[in-house]
């Protein structure tokens, strides 16, 4: 493997809300290390840290979505819409496209099939040695999303699905509807379910 290669990492998501085409989620936590493997080489230690995916923000509809990463066009489900970094990590907002395989992922995500998010990205340089021996990555262009089934991370989260109007552009912030304690209630008994 070069250091131009792209690496591919998979994180688990949880779906809260079940409306509309549009997703929003953490593609990738930061600060937290995991286990890894590129194409079935020696396994390593890994972590992401904020500033890693700076330079895509600027432009994530560039940002593909698929299913599984697979190469088929007809497995692109979507684009990225915004790419925002916060202390916690990469978060995205991606617009589905009105296909039938964008259909059929939207289906297998509120079923829980879909359980994770992954992404591939080009690590921009070595990284960096972490105080306990793992690579920290601190510079990656970041190529593709992909809905999947199997996380590498615990901790990246489809926060939302929901329906996004075409006339105006789509940030995180006009996304979040204002409180309402008794769907958060309902909420943290779904969680409370599923753990």
């Amino acid at each position: 493997m070069t250091d131009r290669d792209p690496i591919v990492r998979t994180f688990p998501m949880t779906l809260e809300i079940a409306d509309g085409r549009t997703v929003v989620g953490r593609c990738v936590p930061y600060g937290e290390t995991a286990e890894v493997s590129d194409r079935g080489g020696p396994t390593y230690r890994e972590m992401f840290v904020r500033g890693a995916f700076r330079a895509v923000c600027r432009a994530a509809n560039r940002v593909l979505l698929d299913v599984e990463h697979s190469p088929l066009v007809a497995n692109t489900v979507g684009a990225g819409r915004e790419l925002v970094e916060r202390d916690d990590g990469l978060h995205g907002t991606f617009r589905l496209l009105d296909t039938p395989a964008a259909d059929t992922a939207l289906a297998l995500v509120r079923e829980g099939v879909l359980g994770g998010l992954s992404v591939e990205a080009i690590p921009l340089g070595p990284g960096r040695r972490g105080p306990n021996g793992e690579v920290v990555r601190t510079a990656c262009h970041l190529d593709r999303v992909a809905l999947c089934r199997s996380p590498a991370y615990s901790g990246a989260a489809i926060l939302a699905v929901r329906s996004v109007s075409h006339a105006r552009p789509t940030v995180l912030d006009e996304l979040r509807p204002p409180a309402d304690p008794a769907l958060d209630a309902r909420i943290a008994a779904y969680r409370a379910r599923r753990t």
